[in-house]
């Protein structure tokens, strides 16, 4: 994740925002996590696609599902919302706990099938019960903690950072035709690298 972090930093340092991003828009290379699929790219203080909606819903930023224009720090909640997806699909849980999280994951709606659309309101209601306090990431982190505490730490610190909070910075400023709203700052950069960088290591395997 590191590397996709630097990433995605690098790109809003220019004043690109991706817009768009996917766990099929995050390659591993030779060891590495590479960003592609820039297409849906747009500078910050663009707003030639206002009103314009795009992207990968099941991994669209709260803000976006319920309709605000897009902003930097979109880009990082995505990119996190991706993590989880991987986590949740990818970790194997003991069977005594295998129902309960069965049950947990279909409520996240990762890759609902074709056809199939989420009232976004409501999406957006369960994506931020996986921020700070929510219920539903008090549920995934007690169901790891049993088998995979490591896991259920470095969630717990991501759910911590409340990044949705972040698209509010400078939103005042931003609709009085100020600065672009939502630009992360470098110390949320740093803590973002930092609670990454210090997890421990972990096992998808129970």
């Amino acid at each position: 994740m590191l590397d996709a972090i630097d990433a995605l930093a690098h790109a809003h340092s220019r004043g690109v925002m991706h817009g768009d991003i996917s766990i099929g828009n995050l390659f591993s290379v030779d060891g590495k996590i590479i960003l592609i699929d820039w297409e849906c790219g747009k500078l910050f203080g663009d707003d030639e696609l206002a009103g314009v909606r795009y992207g990968t819903r099941e991994t669209m930023a709260i803000g976006y599902l319920l309709g605000r224009p897009y902003v930097p720090s979109f880009d990082v909640e995505s990119l996190i919302l991706c993590f989880l997806q991987i986590v949740t699909i990818s970790v194997v849980i003991p069977e005594s706990n295998a129902k309960k999280w069965s049950k947990v994951v279909k409520s996240l709606r990762w890759g609902e099938p074709f056809g199939v659309v989420s009232e976004e309101r409501q999406l957006a209601t369960d994506r931020a019960a996986l921020w700070g306090d929510g219920e539903a990431m008090k549920e995934i982190v007690g169901i790891l903690e049993g088998s995979h505490r490591s896991l259920a730490e470095l969630l717990s610190s991501i759910a911590k950072l409340d990044v949705p909070k972040w698209s509010d910075q400078g939103l005042d400023d931003d609709l009085n035709g100020g600065e672009q709203g939502g630009v992360v700052k470098e110390e949320q950069w740093e803590e973002l690298r930092t609670v990454f960088r210090d997890a421990k290591p972990f096992s998808w395997e129970d």
